[in-house]
């Protein structure tokens, strides 16, 4: 929980775990001086925050930052604006975060190469015979967020054009059903983590990004 002055209230165990600072070091304390936030995102968190205490709904978002620590590098947070019913303004901020994993051999490699070694590095380690590069995009993604609409926006955010929802159900029903040979997004999904594809972020995703989710 943050106050709209940033000053953190509340700290869960959740919080606690992605960050590795105990809830002491937190309270009290303004949520940039503290959480580890990727440097490049804060003004877009700023932002996102001025969203919600100005219309007062919930704003969601995908936070990439592969220059930061490699624990929190990939984050998918909601913040959710808490009202006073007599004021009708936004007294506190209910923030729930959770990381997405990357992979076992980029996490090892990260910190040691430069931006394109890291990019050639990768795909030569993660050359996949099963799925094209959309479709493993799409099947990452699916799995955190369930959701063709919500694929789409961060397609449509990393290529800069847009790519519609409709496109990306037509994907799944008609090419990942059939890959994985299943049918329906719950065996989808299952099928997703028993290959391991929820632990390899597609190289697109190899750079900064902020991505506004609603």
């Amino acid at each position: 929980m943050i106050g709209i002055d940033g000053i953190i209230l509340f700290v869960g165990e959740k919080i606690q775990d992605i960050t590795g600072i105990s809830a002491d070091d937190l309270l009290g304390k303004n949520h940039l001086d503290v959480l580890p936030l990727p440097k490049d995102n804060i003004d877009s968190i700023l932002t996102a925050i001025d969203d919600v205490l100005q219309h007062k709904e919930q704003y969601e978002f995908l936070s990439v930052n592969l220059n930061h620590e490699i624990g929190y590098a990939i984050l998918h947070c909601i913040l959710k604006p808490i009202i006073n019913p007599s004021t009708h303004n936004v007294v506190v901020l209910h923030v729930e975060s959770k990381k997405l994993p990357l992979h076992i051999y980029l996490n090892s490699i990260l910190s040691q190469v430069n931006a394109q070694s890291l990019s050639d590095k990768y795909n030569q380690m993660n050359k996949d015979d099963l799925l094209t590069l959309r479709e493993h995009e799409i099947a990452f993604l699916l799995f955190y967020f369930k959701s063709a609409k919500k694929v789409s926006i961060v397609l449509s955010e990393i290529y800069g054009k847009p790519v519609s929802a409709k496109t990306i159900a037509n994907i799944i029903s008609a090419q990942l059903y059939s890959k994985f040979d299943v049918y329906g997004q719950e065996a989808l999904l299952d099928k997703i983590y028993e290959l391991g594809y929820h632990q390899k972020i597609p190289q697109s995703f190899l750079s900064n990004l902020f991505i506004k989710l609603s």
